[in-house]
């Protein structure tokens, strides 16, 4: 079985340069996806299940990103988190604010940041190690965003700027000063 080509998130991005936010494109793996580009906001939804979604919001240089790939063991073949992440970090670089920190936005039963950190702040009721044993943590620090304080991971009750209801960890990852 022959693997599908994988998108090139800088040329699927600098072509839609040009077009309305919002446009649409077929991917390899023949998937609708929907993408937005703008110069604070990057984002990719499947038009035919939109449970899965990657976004990044670039406010101030601190990058919200909202990644959901996976649903139980299916994973979506084009999104891949990583990728995204990089090209998000080198598109805002040019930017009139570049990323000088991620903040990780973990919820919900599906979400394996969100399920990691509760496993491990209940293990350790350390929220700092919790996050940094998630996925996004790992890929973080990966990055070269390595600071992070207790001060900087909350735990609340709602996310309104998403409308997310429920239990949101927020984790801000910063690059040493």
């Amino acid at each position: 079985m022959a693997m599908s080509k994988e998108i090139d998130y800088v040329t699927l991005f600098n072509e839609g340069k040009n077009k309305p936010a919002g446009y649409t494109i077929k991917s390899p793996s023949k998937h609708e996806l929907q993408i937005t580009f703008s110069p604070v906001e990057v984002s990719i939804k499947d038009i035919k299940d939109d449970y899965f979604y990657m976004l990044a919001t670039n406010t101030a240089g601190i990058l919200e990103l909202s990644l959901i790939t996976k649903k139980g063991n299916l994973r979506h073949p084009d999104m891949k988190a990583r990728q995204f992440i990089a090209f998000c970090l080198n598109h805002f670089s040019t930017t009139a604010f570049p990323i000088k920190a991620f903040r990780g936005i973990w919820y919900g039963e599906n979400n394996v940041n969100y399920k990691k950190f509760r496993q491990i702040y209940e293990l350790t009721d350390n929220k700092v190690v919790a996050a940094k044993y998630t996925w996004s943590g790992k890929t973080f620090i990966s990055f070269g965003f390595t600071e992070i304080s207790d001060g900087d991971v909350e735990i609340k009750n709602g996310y309104p700027k998403l409308d997310i209801q429920g239990e949101v960890v927020l984790a801000l990852f910063s690059k040493p000063k």
